[in-house]
Order: structure tokens, then sequence, then C-alpha cells
């Protein structure tokens, strides 16, 4: 009977920290955020034109006997190997997400962009569809490091300081 009590209480303990912690996460962001003005959008005939996308050339590779579907940012110079990030969206996100807004910016910094999708998801094959599995996605993510790396425009070796510098600001 004892032993029981100990438990319950133990579990009322764990459940009071988990709520708490939730407390905390769900409402100290907004305390250190400052206020922000929202921007009045103009009429849709005054809108500018959207970005175009950067030039990218579909590619593919295959895990497991499965094509992952990708895209493939190279920069103007290509004199020499350059060094490449590998794109993929969280979870089950889809390298149409914007990806390619982020790889254009890194394909003008001189640095190559593989974005791909995850198997099951967006434009990869895989059945059944919308399927979100872990260990897959981790495969994935090797099999897209070892395509870039294969590839002649592309630096193989990891930590390269081939590229551009980069500035951080």
């Amino acid at each position: 009977m004892i032993i029981l009590q100990w438990i319950g209480i133990g579990i009322g303990i764990l459940v009071g920290i988990c709520l708490l912690y939730m407390a905390v996460v769900t409402f100290s962001p907004g305390f250190s955020v400052p206020q922000q003005p929202l921007k009045i959008a103009g009429s849709h005939a005054s809108a500018a034109p959207p970005e175009t996308p950067a030039p990218r050339t579909e590619v593919g590779f295959h895990v497991n006997g499965t094509r992952l579907s990708a895209w493939l940012f190279l920069p103007r110079d290509l004199s020499e190997p350059v060094p490449c990030i590998v794109m993929g969206h969280g979870f089950g996100g889809t390298k149409a997400m914007d990806l390619d807004r982020y790889a254009a910016r890194f394909r003008e910094a001189g640095f190559a962009v593989l974005a791909f999708d995850y198997r099951h998801l967006g434009e990869s094959g895989g059945e059944p569809r919308q399927l979100v599995w872990i260990p897959n996605q981790l495969e994935d993510w090797q099999a897209a490091v070892t395509y870039a790396r294969g590839m002649k425009e592309i630096d193989p070796a990891p930590g390269s300081t081939a590229g551009p510098p980069v500035k951080c600001s």
C-alpha cells in the first residue's frame, strides 16, 4: 500500500513538472520579444513581382531502390570544385517549401546546394505516401551527402575551405 502511495506521489510530481515546463515555454517567449510593426500590404495591382527562383537543375538519386528527387543549385564560377550544402526540410517538409530561397542565397555566395525530398514525401518515390520514418530520413541524408560528394563540380572533402570566405554579420 505504501509503495502505491509513493508511485502516485512520483507520478504527481512528474506531471506537475511537465505542466510547469509547458507553462514556462508557452508564456515566457512573449515577454522578451519587442513589439514589431506590421507593414500594410497595398493592392494586388501595385504588388512587387514575385522573386525569380535561382537557376536549378532537377536531379535524383536512389536509396534502397527508391528514387529521391532533388534540386541542384550551382554557382556561376566552377573553375574549381566548390563546397556543397545539402538541404532537406525538417521532419515532413519538402524542398518546395521555400528551400529554393535559401539555396539561392548560398548559391550567390559561391556554394553549390543540393536540396532533396525524403522518401515518401514531395516528388520523391516511395509508398505509402506521407510516411515519416526517422531511420529512413537518416539514410536519405547519408545518400544525399554521398551523391553530392560524387559530383565533379563538388569538393568532396568534408570541412573544406576551398570555397569563398563566409562573412558573418
